[in-house]
């Protein structure tokens, strides 16, 4: 073979070679980021148990901690959400609540139903 072609034929393996990975790149990026949308929704029914779901008026998610106002704080059941979580602190109408694990699909989860 001359030398003319083994360039030609180098080049064009070096494109194929590149392409192939910029195309692998490409799908695993892609696959990662549909990982990450579906995420999977926690089961929240103990929570809306303990405080109950009419009586919730918003939820914000603070770092690790959970912010919920609700609209009467004696009708949570208080000493039950300390036992399944790590801490509840209140101020007024509104309980910090820290969760042992969970704490960002336990905010979606509770948006959710609440909605």
């Amino acid at each position: 073979m001359n030398l003319e072609l083994r360039i030609v034929i180098g080049i064009v393996a070096l494109i194929l070679v590149v392409g192939i990975g910029i195309y692998i790149l490409f799908i695993r990026s892609k696959q990662k980021n549909r990982k990450q949308e579906i995420s999977p929704k926690v089961n929240v029914n103990w929570i809306l148990e303990l405080i109950g779901k009419d009586n919730i008026i918003a939820i914000e998610q603070i770092q690790k901690r959970v912010r919920i106002t609700v609209f009467d704080l004696n009708k949570v059941n208080l000493e039950g959400l300390k036992e399944q979580t790590n801490g509840v602190f209140l101020k007024g109408s509104m309980m910090v609540v820290t969760f042992k694990n969970n704490t960002e699909e336990i905010v979606e989860s509770l948006r959710d139903v609440i909605k």
